[in-house]
């Protein structure tokens, strides 16, 4: 079902008749399954989890190994924390709320969807500087040395490579989850509007 056949359905809730489908064209919506917004939002959600966990794993295991084992509960504590996160949220979207009309739905959706950009920046905020700096780290471990930490232009390099992984990272985070809240703040006013 495409985004906008939620708009005709609510432009016409009215005057269509429960009869007008029948079973057959029913069973083929639900085959087709939805590639609605929503759906796309939660399974960008699923990838990035996914991905999340298996590289945060990885770098668990790897300082392990390298026995730097406060960084190791770090990065596993992270770990556990973003997954779970991740778990709640894909459940609270795929959460059906019949007992709500469309327009109520697309408004709950929206402001869980803003929330968790919002949930997103703060990580990024928090997070960012310790796992750059641990990313320099693992790189190579004499960075913190005098010999790097009197040099300016390192600490340039370093501010400057930092701003870009930040720009990128909210690129990503407008062009995977931005575009998707305002389909559905666009959605939302046209059904407004009807």
């Amino acid at each position: 079902m495409d985004d906008l056949d939620i708009k005709k359905i609510w432009s016409k809730s009215g005057e269509i008749e429960s009869k007008a489908f029948d079973s057959s064209h029913l069973d083929q919506i639900i085959e087709r399954g939805s590639v609605s917004i929503i759906e796309k939002f939660v399974k960008t959600l699923r990838i990035e989890m996914v991905v999340n966990f298996i590289m945060l794993s990885v770098l668990v295991v790897y300082s392990a190994f390298q026995t730097k084992w406060a960084l190791s509960i770090f990065l596993l504590l992270v770990d556990l924390a973003f997954f779970i996160y991740y778990r709640r949220l894909v459940a609270q979207l795929r959460k059906e709320n019949i007992d709500i009309n469309v327009l109520a739905y697309l408004r709950v959706i929206h402001k869980i969807i803003l929330k968790f950009i919002t949930h997103y920046k703060v990580a990024n905020v928090i997070l960012a500087v310790p796992l750059f700096t641990i990313g320099m780290y693992f790189a190579n471990p004499e960075i913190f040395t005098e010999k790097y930490l009197s040099n300016g232009w390192f600490i340039v390099l370093a501010f400057v490579s930092f701003a870009i992984a930040t720009l990128l990272f909210y690129l990503f985070l407008f062009q995977f989850y931005g575009k998707k809240a305002n389909k559905i703040e666009r959605l939302i006013e046209a059904l407004k509007r009807e």
